[in-house]
């Protein structure tokens, strides 16, 4: 069985991009109107500016994982552009992503504990449960643990076909 890297990391991203779009476009919309319920009536809602920084937060987050597939996410470029050879570039990549999919795993675990240590607590003006933003930290490292390990085979495969 073959299985195609390629294919499963665009249809996730399309899912994931129209997600942190949707997300994006809401806060902009809110970021209009709590702009202009300010200065035109003189109010401005508190859980407006904190449902923003939670939706801007989760986009980020979650549109990490095809960010580390495509090799977009920053990075210190100081050794890959000093190496020449196309195969040690690759193996580079390699051990590079090894740490990403390490980051992340751990991340994922250690965030688990604190959705959990935070049940039965509120947020500051929405009032809704404080599990809930807490919650993208292990949605969006279990998006970018997938997609690393993604990128591991996709990295094996151009390894593969550099040694034929």
């Amino acid at each position: 069985m073959n299985f195609n890297t390629s294919v499963a990391v665009e249809k996730i991203s399309k899912v994931i991009n129209v997600v942190a779009g949707i997300e994006i476009m809401f806060a902009a919309v809110l970021v209009f109107f709590i702009t202009l319920s300010r200065y035109l009536i003189g109010y401005s809602p508190e859980w407006g500016e904190e449902l923003i920084r939670y939706l801007v937060i989760f986009a980020a987050l979650l549109g990490s994982g095809p960010m580390i597939f495509n090799g977009k996410h920053i990075v210190m470029d100081l050794v890959p552009s000093k190496i020449k050879n196309i195969k040690s570039k690759y193996y580079y990549y390699l051990i590079e992503n090894i740490f990403s999919t390490i980051c992340s795993f751990l991340i994922f675990l250690y965030s688990i504990d604190l959705v959990r240590s935070s049940i039965g607590a509120k947020t500051a003006s929405l009032a809704f449960p404080l599990y809930l933003p807490y919650a993208t930290i292990p949605i969006s490292m279990a998006v970018m643990f997938v997609f690393c390990i993604l990128r591991f085979i996709d990295l094996l495969r151009k390894l593969q076909q550099i040694k034929k």
